[in-house]
């Protein structure tokens, strides 16, 4: 373990430093660091001021993953979490949501999310506009969410709504894709399952069947099948 000395000359130079690449490097070093070692709360919080404030996107990127790479071994306060949240959803802010977005996966993943931040991701998933590039990390942050089985049947919905109603035939594969994986996790309902025997059947695209396809074979490794799913499967060989 570092001495406390030496974590906050990495904390004075990510916040004061005026070269860049220095910033960057500090803000690596003290997520490397926190993945070991409990981090002074003062630290953390010049990391989220750097997440917002940073005037170089690389830096910013990099103090969202070093909080990330926090939140897997503690606790991180939960406003420095909201602040991800924050970051990930608000496009004003200047920050880059696919690293928000992946470092509310990270943390999630072990450990609970506030309800809040789970809400903003799920919300992405139905973003027509994806201008700031939130729809597809924010898929990958709730996969990884669902295998600690933080996910609520309504958060599973939008997953199938996606899969169903989405007009860019890459989302509808994108959903099939991650129900898949998440069906691997968590139990998911026969409403849900349907959507995914549907889009097998009726979608116009082949490359969103063959996903559908997939998924259901990945889900049916660790769970029973309705009969009507398994007849649309059984309809798609011929």
């Amino acid at each position: 373990q570092l001495p406390e000395e030496a974590v906050n000359t990495l904390a004075n130079a990510l916040s004061k430093d005026a070269i860049w690449e220095v910033r960057k490097l500090s803000a690596t070093a003290l997520g490397h660091i926190g993945a070991r070692a409990q981090l002074p709360e003062e630290v953390v919080k010049t990391l989220v001021e750097a997440l917002f404030n940073d005037e170089v996107e690389n830096v910013r990127q990099h103090a969202a993953g070093a909080l990330g790479q926090i939140g897997v071994r503690a606790q991180l306060p939960e406003e420095a979490v909201k602040t991800l949240a924050k970051a990930f959803s608000n496009g004003e802010v200047k920050c880059v949501p696919q690293d928000a977005a992946a470092a509310l996966g990270q943390i999630g993943a072990p450990g609970q999310l506030p309800e809040e931040a789970v809400e903003m991701l799920a919300m992405a998933k139905d973003f027509s506009d994806d201008a700031y590039g939130r729809r597809e990390p924010a898929a990958e942050a709730l996969v990884e969410l669902g295998k600690s089985a933080q996910l609520s049947q309504e958060v599973m919905q939008t997953f199938a709504q996606a899969l169903s109603k989405n007009v860019s035939w890459h989302v509808r594969g994108r959903a099939a894709q991650a129900l898949g994986e998440l069906g691997k996790c968590i139990k998911l309902s026969e409403e849900v399952m349907q959507t995914l025997a549907e889009a097998l059947s009726k979608d116009g695209v082949w490359m969103v069947q063959c996903e559908a396809a997939k998924a259901l074979g990945e889900i049916g490794k660790c769970a029973e099948l309705s009969e009507e799913v398994m007849q649309t499967l059984a309809r798609a060989l011929f």
